[in-house]
């Protein structure tokens, strides 16, 4: 079982690696993941997670323009709304993925 950092991780890289695809060179993300963003800004102050940090770098060298902030869970609703509709209704795909909103 995964931790919450980890599918954190990996939902970051996935946005990462869908800009890459979808050919975006000025990109501005955002993460409920205040944990990995810190440890990306200040590596020094977060030794643990270098591995991710250097992962997330990789990634990064990707995209020519790029900022990362932190999102908190409550400035993010509708997008946790639509999460918490798509598995409360055991959709096996968003509408989102369907079409345009």
């Amino acid at each position: 079982m995964c931790s919450k950092e980890e599918v954190m991780m990996q939902s970051l890289l996935w946005s990462i690696e869908s800009m890459v695809t979808l050919y975006f060179s000025n990109v501005i993300f955002a993460s409920q993941a205040l944990s990995l963003i810190e440890a990306f800004i200040k590596p020094n102050d977060w030794p643990a997670f270098t591995q991710q940090s250097d992962r997330l770098l990789m990634a990064l060298e990707h995209v020519s323009s790029w900022k990362l902030f932190f999102e908190a869970t409550s400035s993010n609703r509708r997008a946790g709304l639509i999460a918490l509709s798509a598995l409360s209704e055991s959709f096996s795909q968003s509408y989102v993925a369907l079409s345009f909103p």
